[in-house]
Formats: structure tokens, C-alpha cells, sequence
């Protein structure tokens, strides 16, 4: 009985490891021909980040933020990849940013809601 559940989870293991190496595979190729696609760099970085590959998941997240600095979950994504890997000051800064980002957000939807009121009186 013993020996039936670990070999269960052995082909568990194995049938997740090429998973991971297939849509790995996938999304480089994807990346090849549109190395912007936000999607695409995404999955990447959370793939990675779910198979515990910190390092590989740091340069999808460093392209995101470069093309979208407003999106401040790859700011959250990258801080745990950065917790993981013991960069506590990067971690830090990061989520900063986060809160930097929503703080903008928040004032900038209270400035519209304002004018949206305006507008209706």
C-alpha cells in the first residue's frame, strides 16, 4: 500500500515536471516572436516562481515592470521572489512601490469621482 502511494506520487512529480518544462518551452517560444506580451512574460514569471525558480522568474518580472510600471502586482510578485531569495532591502523597496502605486490610484479615482459628482449636480 505504501509502496502504491509513492509511486502515485512519483508519477505526480514526474507528470508536473514536464508540465512545467512543456509550457516553459511554449512561452520562450511565444517570447521569441513578441518579447513584450504581457501575458506571456506573466505566466512565465509565476510559472517559475510556483516551481520555486526565484532566479528565472526575477527577469520576466523586471521586463513587466519596465513596460508597465503601473502594474504594481508584478511590484508584489517580484517582492516575494525577492523574500525567497533573501534580498530583504529589494523585498522592502518593492513593496513600497506597491503601496506608492495605490496611493496614486486611489487619489486619481477619488479626483474622477469628484468630477463625476460635479457633473451630476
Amino acid at each position: 500500500m505504501m509502496a502504491d502511494k509513492k509511486k502515485e506520487n512519483k508519477l505526480l512529480k514526474n507528470e508536473k515536471m514536464i508540465n512545467y518544462k512543456y509550457n516553459k518551452e511554449r512561452l520562450k517560444r511565444e517570447l521569441a516572436k513578441s518579447p513584450y506580451n504581457f501575458f506571456d512574460l506573466l505566466h512565465l514569471a509565476r510559472l517559475e516562481i510556483e516551481h520555486e525558480n526565484y532566479e528565472a522568474a526575477e527577469a520576466p518580472l523586471n521586463k513587466i515592470i519596465g513596460l508597465y510600471p503601473e502594474y504594481f502586482e508584478a511590484y508584489k510578485d517580484r517582492s516575494d521572489v525577492y523574500k525567497a531569495l533573501g534580498e530583504q532591502e529589494k523585498m522592502e523597496a518593492d513593496l513600497r512601490e506597491v503601496e506608492e502605486i495605490k496611493r496614486i490610484r486611489t487619489k486619481n479615482l477619488e479626483k474622477l469621482w469628484e468630477k463625476t459628482k460635479k457633473h451630476k449636480d
